[in-house]
């Protein structure tokens, strides 16, 4: 979230300047690809440098889309119904996908909580921890 919203006006800008349909197609390429990145993640720091990188595509997507839908809809209840549901996409998809989204704290507690069932499977774990 920290690096789409620090990169935001510099995507809306750079589609101004290069084009908003060649930032859209790319910033959808870099976000999709860090969705796959993400989904194949096997550690923490994947999972974390795949999600900067999805907020880095979608710094430039979310401005270039805005401004295709106020583009491509003529002026009128057209335009109204086509923003209404952008900004119900828009709306609904950065709640869902935060409270949807792995963190790395689950899965890195997850893992460790595999290893430390595998351990205590096998004898391997002391059952009282020594005092320190």
């Amino acid at each position: 979230m920290l690096v789409f919203g620090g990169f935001l006006l510099l995507g809306g800008r750079t589609a101004d300047l290069l084009g908003r349909r060649r930032l859209f197609i790319g910033g959808l390429i870099l976000f999709a690809a860090a969705s796959l990145a993400g989904g194949l993640a096997q550690s923490a720091g994947w999972l974390v440098a795949a999600g900067a990188v999805q907020g880095l595509g979608a710094a430039p997507l979310s401005p270039a889309a805005l401004s295709l839908v106020t583009v491509l809809f003529a002026e009128g209840s057209e335009r109204n119904r086509a923003m209404g549901v952008w900004a119900a996409a828009v709306g609904s998809g950065g709640p869902s996908a935060s409270a949807s989204a792995p963190r790395p704290s689950v899965c890195v507690e997850g893992r460790a909580s595999r290893e430390h069932a595998q351990a205590a499977q096998h004898g391997e774990l002391d059952p009282v921890p020594a005092a320190a």
